[in-house]
């Protein structure tokens, strides 16, 4: 799907589990595939169930910039199609913002603030420490504030967490030649949707990887 993106995807508000798997749809591109923890049916062979996918529309000329589309079921026709919950760029840091429905101005509060309805930046320090802000328009913000940090890697598992509170988690990749799978856990009282700490990953990846080019080429 690279390269080839459908612009007449509809929006809607990021609907991702708080439980999830994420793997490389192919090792020659960075594209991602999101799926439900192994599901055993009556062959008692595990299978997973595509939620959603992390879609590199990088040019040649641009390099980091991905879309998310999640797969919705159509209780019509019975068949599922795409919609897109997140666009996002790479520039110094990376921003991420999720495209949702027409929002009236009556449902404009902080009470009940939803995260899948704001802005993110992604920064990341030369050792690839993280550090995740948010603005949310809906709320009249302005600024982008400190909500969570983030320690580890995409090979180990990456930490998401704020004091002593862990908001979310990955787990160590799994081998090569099963896709780097790894499993999210995100808890209800994260700041952020479920799907951040996936696209996060897609962006350390990016990020080491720009800066790994830049050394090899150096040397």
């Amino acid at each position: 799907m690279q390269g080839d993106i459908d612009q007449n995807i509809p929006s809607d508000i990021s609907m991702i589990p708080y439980q999830y798997q994420l793997s490389f749809k192919s090792h020659w591109y960075f594209g991602y595939l999101i799926e439900t923890l192994p599901i055993e049916f009556k062959d008692e062979q595990p299978e997973y169930i595509l939620l959603a996918e992390i879609i590199s529309i990088s040019t040649s000329w641009t390099f980091g910039d991905y879309e998310i589309h999640e797969y919705r079921h159509n209780d019509t026709s019975g068949k599922m199609f795409p919609v897109k919950t997140v666009n996002s760029s790479l520039k110094d840091d990376a921003y991420v913002s999720f495209k949702t429905k027409n929002t009236s101005s009556d449902e404009k509060s902080t009470e009940l603030l939803n995260p899948a309805t704001c802005d993110y930046i992604f920064s990341l320090t030369a050792t690839l420490r993280g550090y995740i802000f948010r603005k949310c328009a809906l709320a009249n913000e302005t600024d982008y504030t400190k909500i969570s940090y983030v320690k580890g890697s995409t090979t180990w598992g990456l930490t998401f967490y704020n004091g002593d509170e862990i908001y979310a988690s990955t787990s160590e990749t799994q081998y090569w030649w099963n896709m780097n799978r790894r499993d999210i856990v995100v808890t209800t009282s994260a700041p952020f949707p479920q799907v951040i700490p996936a696209i996060y990953t897609a962006y350390y990846d990016t990020i080491q990887h720009i800066r790994d080019t830049k050394v090899i080429s150096i040397e």
